[in-house]
């Protein structure tokens, strides 16, 4: 009985004695291959010497052997047609009861020779990406984190390459590496020290961090290479030296205070995540992620949808999940983040309503009942630490009226960011002046976030609110997955796994805003491609001309801009979906009028059958920034809108 052996690793070679040439019995032609790659230390000598492969493998790479020839004739055609190619194999043995071992290649594929120099080629792992995955990628092997990828290399811990190469392609991956897309840019990262390998987990390849870098290679200097589809590229042992001296020499050092900060925060949604499933709510991560993205890049968020879809539970489960990931390894008395819920009042007319007024009979100031006031002074007293404020329904009232001063006063910079409890000239006669000055002011460690519902009993958003907003609706998963979600986050073995794992990687404890602030970033107004600032504006246009009263204003462009720097480093949350959500709750919420104004912009209902607007085709012109799922389906509710009401609602 024979055994069986396969090497799962990608070898290049090439014919290696047209002379030794031998027609088998059902006519295939066996021929000897040379492996002229760096083999793995364990491989056998004799599968060096005695490889073979056969014609047959060919035949659906371009090899056409024609059995009516001569076998003379027919090696000639086989010599000529592999001396132009080399061969890229793995290899498999055979075991006889006699001890015999037989070597063939397997999974061949071919290229076409670059050159005719006797080079001996070094396999490199490729990792294949795109414009918007290289830092993620590149922070992954910084921090030595296992790749889920397969690369057809020896996994053996002591066998390792020099360093790694990153492919960037223009487009969204593609698992065909045969295809003729062109590598953008190429990178290397190393020098690699180590390699583990977990059939569960892939790859990792161990760096040491103060000594790792990565670098841009021209591929115009990269000389001869052969790139396999699976993920292994071969150069020559000349460039493997010289591009391993590069990134000593010349590489850039991964910016480590950036990366902390992407798995902390990465951390932090873990954790929002526990705290929800641990009250039996279970959100897709798109909608956390989404919130969480807004919070920190804006002091006002508004969250839409049905009732009970978690709207007030949201808010939260992320005032607690600032505590529990802050305050890890600390004591409970410490100082935390706070959370003020506001139920607003159908009758609230003005400000008054909400932070109370000036008793000049008594001379006292008399805050409102909601505490809002006091809740300001106290997170001014305490900036390390968020003071989150929700404002429950908050369209039972007249946004405009009772949060009047707090729209015009958010947007500016934090030191003038100040709210008026009465008039400065009263300053020395109010009894409790020290308690209630004239102005408080609103620190930047202050978030609103308004709860909404749409229906009879509430009211519009004017343009003030929605220019100062996101206004994020709620998805509800089926019910299905919630059930098992829930169930899942209450097994008693990953509940423990999961806690002493954060527990390791969390040592060092932190303030709720000074970790959240941690994870703010800056953009330079560089943010924006050539053509989503394309898409933004004619959108702007054609809103402008079905009505005059509403567009895309240069507030609503910097807030996205703001928006899409600060997306977290996850899959849950890519920029193309960000584009679509930023399109779907900074702008077309502003879609407001009579079917006469927005029947052609938005597009029409008939017969039950949607009929494109100017707008949906627009977004399908630029699907190559996004789908634009979300922002398709806002246009088909509006338009059934008009169907229903002759105007939108």
């Amino acid at each position: 009985m024979s055994e069986k052996e396969y090497w799962d690793i990608k070898f290049l070679g090439k014919i290696k004695d047209s002379g030794n040439f031998l027609l088998n019995d059902n006519s295939t032609i066996r021929y000897s291959l040379k492996i002229i790659s760096n083999p793995p230390e364990n491989f056998p000598e004799n599968a060096l010497r005695y490889l073979t492969s056969f014609s047959d493998e060919l035949e659906d790479l371009g090899f056409i052997d024609d059995i009516n020839l001569s076998s003379d004739e027919r090696y000639n055609e086989l010599s000529e047609f592999l001396d132009a190619h080399y061969i890229m194999f793995k290899v498999k043995s055979k075991h006889n009861e006699d001890s015999r071992s037989f070597y063939n290649a397997y999974d061949i594929e071919l290229k076409r020779k670059e050159a005719e120099n006797d080079n001996i080629f070094f396999p490199i792992p490729f990792i294949r990406t795109n414009p918007e995955n290289t830092a993620k990628t590149l922070n992954k092997l910084f921090d030595n984190d296992y790749l889920q990828e397969s690369f057809a290399i020896s996994k053996e811990s002591d066998d390792y390459p020099s360093f790694l190469l990153i492919g960037e392609y223009e487009h969204n991956l593609s698992e065909n590496l045969y295809s003729n897309e062109k590598i953008e840019k190429l990178y290397a990262f190393g020098p690699i020290e180590g390699i583990n390998y977990s059939e569960e987990l892939g790859f990792k390849f161990i760096t040491e961090n103060e000594k790792s870098f990565y670098r841009e290679i021209d591929l115009n200097e990269l000389g001869e290479y052969y790139l396999s589809k699976d993920r292994v590229m071969f150069i020559t042992s000349e460039k493997d030296n010289e591009i391993r001296e590069l990134l000593r020499s010349q590489g850039t050092r991964i910016n480590t205070q950036k990366n902390k900060e992407d798995i902390n925060e990465i951390e932090f949604l873990k954790v929002l995540q526990e705290v929800a499933l641990s009250k039996r709510l279970s959100y897709k991560p798109v909608d956390l992620y989404n919130f969480h993205t807004a919070m920190k890049t804006q002091s006002f968020v508004i969250l839409a949808g049905l009732s009970g879809t978690g709207k007030s539970s949201i808010v939260q489960c992320y005032y607690e999940a600032l505590n529990k990931f802050a305050n890890k390894g600390r004591s409970s008395t410490l100082k935390k983040s706070k959370l003020l819920f506001v139920p607003v009042r159908p009758f609230w007319q003005d400000d008054s309503d909400l932070l109370g007024y000036l008793d000049s009979s008594q001379g006292i100031y008399r805050p409102g009942e909601s505490g809002l006031v006091d809740f300001i002074i106290e997170a001014k007293e305490n900036p390390d630490e968020c003071y989150i404020v929700c404002l429950d329904e908050m369209n039972l009232a007249k946004v405009e009226h009772y949060f009047s001063q707090f729209l015009s006063i958010l947007e500016r910079e934090v030191n003038d960011r100040h709210i008026n409890l009465y008039n400065e000239k009263l300053n020395g006669r109010v009894y409790n002046q020290n308690d209630y000055p004239p102005k408080i002011i609103l620190g930047e460690n202050l978030f609103f976030v308004g709860t909404v519902n749409i229906d009879e009993s509430t009211f519009q958003f004017s343009d003030k609110v929605l220019d100062r907003a996101n206004i994020i609706t709620l998805n509800i998963s089926s019910f299905k997955d919630v059930r098992a979600s829930i169930v899942d986050s209450f097994d008693p073995i990953n509940k423990k796994k999961e806690s002493f794992e954060t527990e390791e990687r969390i040592k060092e404890p932190l303030k709720t805003y000074t970790k959240l602030k941690s994870m703010i970033r800056n953009h330079n107004y560089d943010v924006l491609t050539e053509e989503e600032v394309s898409l933004l504006w004619e959108i702007h246009l054609q809103m402008q001309r079905a009505n005059r009263q509403i567009g895309v204003g240069y507030r609503i462009i910097g807030q996205i801009e703001q928006y899409l720097v600060n997306l977290p480093n996850t899959e849950h949350l890519t920029r193309s979906d960000a584009l679509d959500l930023q399109v779907t709750q900074r702008i077309f919420t502003k879609l407001r009028g009579s079917q006469g104004q927005l029947a052609e912009l938005i597009g029409q209902t008939e017969n039950g059958q949607y009929i494109e607007g100017e707008l949906y085709k627009l977004l399908n012109t630029n699907s190559g920034l996004s789908d634009f799922d979300l922002a398709k389906l806002k246009l088909k509710s509006l338009a059934k809108e008009l169907e229903e009401y002759g105007h939108t609602i």
